[in-house]
C-alpha cells in the first residue's frame, strides 16, 4: 500500500498491530504536549485544516527515521534532526 500523505505515512509507522488511531493520537499528544482530537486529525488527513508545523516536524522525523532504519542503516538522533530540519520550513520567530 502506498501512503499518500504525511498523516497516513506517520500512522503506518507508529501503529503497532492492534493499536487504534485514537491511541496513536494520544501518543502524539503526549509527545507534543497537545490536545488534538480524532476530529482534528480527520481535518488534517482530508486537508481541510493545515497540519501545524510542530506536528509536521514530529511526523516527518518518525517517518524518515523509520524509512532509514528499514533500509538497514542506523542513524543517530542528531543526524536525523539535521535531515528533518533541512526538509521543513524555518521556524517562525
Amino acid at each position: 500500500m502506498v501512503n499518500q500523505n504525511l498523516i497516513e505515512s506517520w500512522l503506518a509507522v507508529m501503529m503497532i498491530p492492534g493499536m487504534t488511531t485514537a491511541q496513536a493520537i494520544r501518543d502524539l499528544n503526549d509527545e507534543l504536549g497537545t490536545l488534538y482530537t480524532a476530529q482534528d486529525f480527520g481535518k488534517f488527513r482530508r486537508g481541510s485544516r493545515p497540519i501545524p508545523q510542530p506536528m509536521q516536524d514530529y511526523m516527518l522525523r518518525c517517518a524518515i527515521g523509520y524509512a532509514i532504519g528499514q533500509s538497514g542503516v542506523s542513524i543517530d538522533d542528531d543526524l536525523l534532526d539535521g535531515i528533518v530540519d533541512r526538509l521543513v520550513p524555518p521556524k517562525r520567530r
